[in-house]
């Protein structure tokens, strides 16, 4: 199959004869021979554009290396969701690198096996090594009835390969799925418009600070975003699933795709609505030419292209939705509630309306690269404006149904998320490669190629300067806010950050002030004591949430170290959950944990915090300090563990 710079071509045998279907804009396919371009290119050619595929691939490679040097120098710790997915991360690396330890602490199982694991350990663990495998992959993709397993399955095969340690996780999702973000959008702009369109559209996919600032953390959200852009690219090189092998890879893309995030569908009903007028549009044209063979051939070619795409993603994706489906309805429903008690602003208001339009500019893209998107639209607009009035034969630089596709892959998530009663800036963030391929079209398809070129150059040292000033502490150009209406009379008000510095969803690099090894330390102790230095025992921890980020890498700490912990249900076990009033954890926790002064932290938790230490002080006679720690920022941490009469007073 060749998509061609300015419209669709499919090749194939149809009898004895080798035919090229192409199209032309409106869902029609002709047929004209086909020539084999590579063949008859000149050899000096060839090597030529192979070398164009080691583009995204040093796209890939800078972007990776940027990210793995940041991290050796930051020391942030993870917090919330992100402490969350690390976590599921190395049960699942346990799971598949230590699952041996489920058959051969079996007893019966180990009767069998003792002779042949004192003559050859090797032996034995050939003999249990396809049991270990299977029962790892179970364990992992059962592990979690509210999320999809792919992300974290994914993290937990190649934690060993890169350290086992959060930063570790971090570069085994981001190379990973980075790379199919940047991959999928330089096909996708190479195939609509030469080889400068995938280079922008890639290198702006990689420079939005919103995807720069979630390749920080390992949370769902970019590898949600290369799965959509990855299965865009598939549909629209398919033709609307004319192209057989291509709706092979869809199918087999969109099954992965759905087992990142549960709300993949939201972004893959665009391309059911695109496929379904299409196919529509052609069983109309077959029935108005009475059954022409041709059109019905390609009808039935379409439709079995989008069976084959849907069977194999419903296979893919299956093993854990059929399992878990009501849980994820819990989920949703829960999220949904969560959200309209929380601070959504309704979609009926100025604020509401222009919440995503905002977060465009000021957190997902950045002002400059909105503007050249603005830039981008304005030239293919005027392009097609052109050749209408003209009325010369020319291609448009995006075809009609491909254009369709990426008007509803930005409308209809915007669209779905307004209404939706929560709100963030990461929700919409999948619909940042249709804005990158757009631009990079855009920009290619200027007549002149000269301003093409400076604003590429533009582009890719903005970039730089961008990403530099966003993640390390270096100030290369001023941040600027623009304001503008009249909050005193309730007038519209907003506010747009032109060269914005300092996103909310990204990091800069900075040493860690939090005393995670010490607190570890005494959750280690505490829990050897407890069972007389034996083994590691479970702990109920209660802390208050604005020390989640001082307490967080503790916990992922002793997960690490507590296999049989997190396998066998032995060991350090731990409740992280944020408390809230009379939900009877204080009574019963061998460890609390809060802070007093300094830096107040969320301040939607800031009730619950002053709850935790006023019921505290009613029963802090039941507790025994261990430590506090002194913070710059004039707060102290108490770490307080349950007294031993205390202990066997709550065991009667």
């Amino acid at each position: 199959m060749i998509l061609g710079k300015s419209h669709y071509a499919i090749h194939g045998r149809f009898g004895s004869k080798e035919i090229s279907l192409q199209s032309d804009g409106i869902g029609v396919m002709t047929g004209v021979p086909k020539y084999n371009k590579m063949a008859n290119a000149p050899p000096s050619t060839q090597p030529r554009k192979l070398a164009y595929y080691l583009i995204p691939f040093f796209l890939a490679l800078a972007f990776n290396l940027h990210l793995y040097f940041w991290l050796k120098m930051d020391e942030t710790p993870l917090v919330w969701d992100q402490t969350h997915y690390y976590k599921k991360a190395v049960k699942n690396s346990l799971y598949f690198h230590d699952a041996g330890r489920l058959l051969l602490n079996n007893a019966k199982i180990m009767e069998r096996l003792d002779p042949v694991q004192k003559a050859n350990s090797s032996i034995a663990w050939v003999i249990t090594a396809p049991f270990r495998g299977a029962l790892g992959f179970c364990q992992a993709i059962y592990s979690d009835h509210k999320r999809p397993f792919l992300v974290p399955v994914v993290m937990g095969l190649l934690l060993p390969v890169f350290g086992g340690g959060p930063d570790g996780a971090v570069l085994s999702l981001t190379v990973v799925f980075s790379t199919v973000l940047i991959f999928s959008l330089w096909i996708l702009g190479r195939k609509l418009y030469g080889e400068l369109a995938g280079f922008l559209a890639a290198f702006l996919g990689a420079s939005y600070p919103i995807i720069i600032g979630h390749s920080q953390v390992p949370m769902l959200d970019v590898p949600l975003t290369a799965c959509v852009a990855l299965i865009y690219t598939l549909f629209i090189a398919s033709n609307r699933f004319l192209d057989r092998r291509a709706s092979v890879y869809f199918g087999l893309a969109l099954g992965f795709g759905m087992l990142t995030k549960e709300n993949f569908f939201i972004f893959a009903i665009p391309i059911a609505i695109v496929a379904g007028i299409d196919y529509l549009f052609r069983r109309l044209t077959v029935f108005k030419a009475k059954m022409g063979e041709k059109e019905l051939r390609n009808s039935r070619q379409q439709l079995t292209g989008a069976m084959i795409g849907l069977f194999l993603a419903t296979l893919i994706c299956g093993v854990w939705y059929f399992q878990n489906v009501l849980h994820m309805v819990k989920g949703i429903t829960l999220q949904k509630a969560h959200g309209t008690m929380g601070s959504y602003v309704p979609f009926t208001t100025y604020e509401g309306a222009t919440y995503y339009l905002h977060s465009l500019i000021n957190e997902q893209v950045s002002f400059p690269f909105v503007a050249l998107f603005l830039l981008a639209i304005a030239v293919l607009c005027v392009k097609n404006f052109r050749r209408k009035c003209r009325k010369e034969y020319e291609e448009p630089a995006i075809p009609r149904w491909t254009t369709v596709t990426f008007v509803l892959w930005l409308v209809f998530p915007l669209l779905f998320f307004l209404l939706w009663p929560s709100q963030s800036h990461r929700f919409t963030m999948p619909i940042l490669g249709a804005v990158a391929v757009i631009t990079g079209v855009g920009i290619a398809s200027i007549r002149r190629r000269w301003v093409s070129i400076l604003i590429t150059i533009a582009v890719v040292g903005f970039g730089i300067v961008q990403s530099v000033q966003i993640q390390w502490p270096v100030q290369i150009f001023r941040s600027i806010e623009f304001k503008y209406g009249n909050p005193d009379i309730n007038g519209v008000h907003g506010t747009v950050n032109i060269l914005n510095s300092n996103p909310r969803n990204c990091l800069r690099a900075s040493s860690n002030p939090y005393p995670y090894e010490e607190i570890a330390a005494l959750f280690r102790n505490a829990g050897k004591a407890k069972l007389g230095d034996k083994k590691y025992v479970e702990l109920l921890c209660a802390i208050t949430p604005d020390v989640h980020a001082i307490v967080s890498p503790s916990f992922y700490i002793l997960a690490r170290e507590s296999k049989e912990a997190d396998i066998l249900k032995r060991g350090i076990q731990y409740d992280d959950e944020m408390l809230r009033a009379e939900d009877g954890l204080l009574e019963i926790a061998d460890l609390v944990i809060f802070k007093e002064g300094g830096d107040p932290g969320i301040p939607f938790f800031v009730k619950d915090c002053l709850w935790v230490r006023q019921r505290f002080e009613e029963i802090k006679s039941q507790f025994e300090l261990m430590r506090r720690f002194d913070f710059g920022d004039k707060g102290v941490l108490y770490v307080y563990k349950r007294s031993v009469q205390s202990f066997y007073l709550l065991k009667i």
